[in-house]
């Protein structure tokens, strides 16, 4: 499976405090935009950027490693929400 197009976003005031306060680049939230693994959260979308990911990634000759554990929240309008990063995210619950 191909990466996914780019969403359109913009980065909201809380979203810049959190990637400068937790060292993660623009690059990293695009990569997780377009890598990562899309779900539905509270209204939000949520794009999480795990193993499966990174390993589909390097299957096609791109490298993400640096990136694996990034969470973005963007919102419905396009609007990056939150960042954050987590190595270690919860099972799913059926």
């Amino acid at each position: 499976m191909a990466s996914r197009t780019l969403p359109d976003f913009r980065l909201s005031d809380h979203a810049r405090h959190r990637m400068d306060e937790r060292c993660i680049g623009l690059i990293a939230v695009r990569t997780a935009l377009r890598w990562g693994r899309r779900t539905w959260s509270h209204g939000d979308h949520r794009y999480h950027l795990g193993r499966r990911a990174v390993a589909r990634a390097r299957r096609l000759g791109v490298r993400i490693d640096a990136h694996e554990g990034v969470f973005v929240i963007l919102s419905r309008d396009g609007v990056v929400r939150s960042v954050y990063r987590n190595r270690r995210p919860r099972r799913r619950r059926c």
